[in-house]
């Protein structure tokens, strides 16, 4: 999410770690987006890790204090240790009102999960209201993203059930989406163009569905042209929507995905 939301909406954000050889770096914190990517292209490879319990007990402790209720939402298990960082932190810590949840989703997804509860809480929503919202969000989350190569993925073995799932060749691009938290084959398309109408087909198919209004989010990893013209193309093609960011894919994600990836992440309202 970005900065400027994320300070206006007032949430807590611990941000996972991603690792240059010897080097380590808090996503979004010790290294920017432009940086790594840079990094990336010039051939270095790059590690993620999730942040260690006591990072999310530095941030507990600031509501503990206070005596607040804490929501604590995740990037999805299946990817990530970090929701069992949050909850060994919330052991640890011997606070009752603490929720770990499981976003079952990454990026944009959680982000856009985590925008709805933040803004349901300053709304004054009851605890149990935000937390049935989260589970209603992520019951309904759609997220599909173009990379350029399998590659990434299959280093760093967050492909899930993609064995034999073609990427690079004769400019094949693969469309990938996230389904109970695990990333999985959605299409093989044949050029980034073609590719990028397709994510466009599934949501006005989704969009013309659902006949009601839908939150989105664009995202792209060093890719600005690809994100341009989804997004013209969304704005022409699409009546009922409202467009709640768009934002880069960070390191960590950005790791797993490689550069120039570009997708959507969507739920109806």
């Amino acid at each position: 999410m970005p900065a400027d939301i994320v300070d206006q909406l007032g949430i807590y954000v611990v941000p996972l770690k991603v690792i240059f050889g010897t080097e380590e770096y808090r996503d979004g914190v010790d290294i920017k987006t432009k940086q790594f990517y840079e990094r990336l292209s010039a051939g270095e490879l790059s590690m993620s890790s999730p942040p260690a319990p006591v990072d999310f007990l530095k941030v507990y402790e600031k509501s503990i204090a206070a005596n607040e209720s804490i929501i604590s939402i995740h990037i999805s298990s299946q990817l990530s240790a970090t929701l069992n960082s949050a909850r060994t932190a919330k052991a640890v810590s011997g606070y009752e009102d603490i929720t770990v949840i499981d976003s079952l989703s990454a990026s944009s997804g959680l982000g856009l999960m985590v925008m709805a509860a933040a803004r349901a809480a300053n709304e004054g929503k009851t605890k149990e209201e935000i937390i049935n919202l989260i589970k209603n969000v992520r019951e309904k989350m759609k997220i599909y993203f173009v990379v350029d190569t399998l590659e990434y993925l299959i280093r760093g073995g967050r492909i899930g059930k993609i064995e034999g799932f073609v990427g690079s060749l004769f400019n094949i691009k693969p469309i990938l989406t996230i389904k109970d938290g695990v990333i999985l084959p959605f299409a093989k398309i044949m050029g980034k163009s073609r590719a990028v109408e397709k994510l466009l087909d599934i949501i006005a198919e989704d969009a013309g569905r659902a006949g009601e209004n839908f939150v989105f989010s664009l995202i792209h990893g060093d890719d600005n042209a690809a994100l341009t013209h989804l997004d013209q193309k969304i704005k022409t093609r699409l009546n009922k929507h409202e467009k709640t960011v768009s934002s880069e894919v960070g390191p960590v994600i950005g790791t797993h995905v490689g550069p120039r990836v570009v997708g959507l992440a969507y739920y109806a309202i």
